[in-house]
């Protein structure tokens, strides 16, 4: 009897939940230097790294996730790293094909490719578009020589300027520039220059963001010089206005587009959208009968190759925790968060969301109404305490 009650409740709590849209990621592991700055699970590759045999891996992997699915097209593709642009474009070509063997895409199926300057070629960027590639993000980070060489990028300025012309010129109409400030020794005007020279292509897609320094990379145990507080605020104050003087629109804190050229991929994670992760170190998060589901592939490349089908970390997400995931991203958006919306996709009341806001809400960090919860300016100033409410937020028993 007890068992029939839990199959029950669980099947009145997937009833209400509403399946989210779906993206998949493919993470390639290896780059050609691991950056000082990089805690993402990459790798510098090494002689007898081989793109192909991990391709072998990651084919069989996107074959057997295809099964989570659950008949939904996907919205958009992601392959990422790592750096993608270093694999032949044979390898690309596999993972493309075996994608649209094994999974539906919807029409305008959003396809980004991840690249950095000093790997791109135009003959591998012509490859890239013919074999359904439609938006390359590339990691330019700084056109300034002594920028990148502090950031132990192996490309230079005039690579970088040369990579964004190139994808223009071979015809790519979605493209992102990524930028960072705060660098080592940079000064007010060298980060206004970068943004600048970026602004001045007039992509449809614009990250700019601060350096932050995370643990456990070679910065954090030997922090390099960087600006001031004051200068910072300067920098992120005059980018923001010359940025608000172009066509580019802040959807995200560090996310600028055109009209209609919000990245999707990155969209969906960031509104609790459901996702596939193949690759090393890959996550997935999937709504289930059983409830929103995680798991992660071996983070390790030889391990993951050997295995490429093993899920790792695996857990449902606990009740208590659900709007705190929720949030934990969507509170970066520029945009109003849909009370509604958080009940169709966690297994949370009306009552039990309003309960968790309440003390965002009489901290001047959120406001809301009947349907919809804001970010103040406030909440946005001091979005990682607004975030810690929700972490430390317990549910209310019903």
């Amino acid at each position: 009897m007890e068992s029939l009650s839990t199959d029950y409740s669980l099947s009145l709590s997937y009833a209400k939940m509403i399946k989210p849209p779906l993206s998949l990621y493919c993470h390639v592991p290896w780059c050609v230097h691991k950056c000082p700055y990089c805690d993402f699970n990459s790798f510098q590759k090494t002689a007898t790294d081989d793109p192909s045999n991990y391709t072998d891996a990651l084919c069989k992997d996107i074959a057997h996730s295809a099964r989570h699915s659950d008949s939904r097209a996907l919205e958009s593709v992601f392959i990422g790293g790592g750096t993608p642009s270093l694999f032949p474009e044979e390898c690309i070509d596999r993972i493309l094909d075996t994608i649209r063997l094994h999974y539906k895409l919807t029409q305008g199926c959003e396809i980004t490719l991840e690249m950095n300057p000093s790997s791109f070629e135009r003959e591998k960027m012509k490859a890239w578009k013919s074999s359904g590639i439609n938006r390359l993000s590339i990691g330019v980070q700084s056109f300034n020589d002594d920028s990148l060489y502090a950031l132990g990028r192996t490309h230079s300025g005039c690579d970088a300027h040369d990579s964004i012309e190139a994808a223009i010129n071979t015809g790519f109409k979605q493209v992102n520039i990524d930028i960072m400030y705060g660098l080592p020794q940079q000064s007010k005007e060298m980060a206004l220059d970068d943004l600048q020279r970026a602004i001045h292509y007039q992509t449809n897609h614009l990250s700019w963001y601060e350096l932050t320094i995370e643990p456990g990379t070679k910065f954090a145990n030997n922090p390099p010089h960087r600006p001031s507080e004051d200068i910072m605020s300067d920098i992120d104050e005059l980018g923001q206005e010359l940025i608000k003087a172009s066509q580019l629109e802040r959807y995200e804190i560090s996310a600028y587009a055109k009209p209609q050229h919000q990245c999707k991929h990155n969209k969906n994670y960031w509104t609790f959208g459901d996702y596939i992760g193949c690759g090393n170190g890959a996550s997935t998060k999937l709504t289930t009968r059983q409830g929103i589901q995680r798991f992660q592939k071996y983070r390790n490349p030889a391990l993951y190759q050997q295995a490429p089908t093993h899920r790792c970390v695996e857990h449902f997400v606990d009740r208590s925790q659900q709007l705190f995931e929720f949030m934990l991203n969507h509170l970066r958006l520029y945009e109003p968060i849909s009370l509604q919306r958080i009940q169709d996709h966690t297994e949370l009341t009306h009552e039990e969301i309003t309960s968790q806001c309440r003390t965002a809400i009489t901290s001047k960090l959120m406001r809301r109404n009947e349907q919809w919860l804001n970010v103040t300016k406030q909440g946005y100033r001091y979005l990682n305490d607004l975030q810690a409410i929700f972490l430390n937020a317990e549910q209310t028993p019903t």
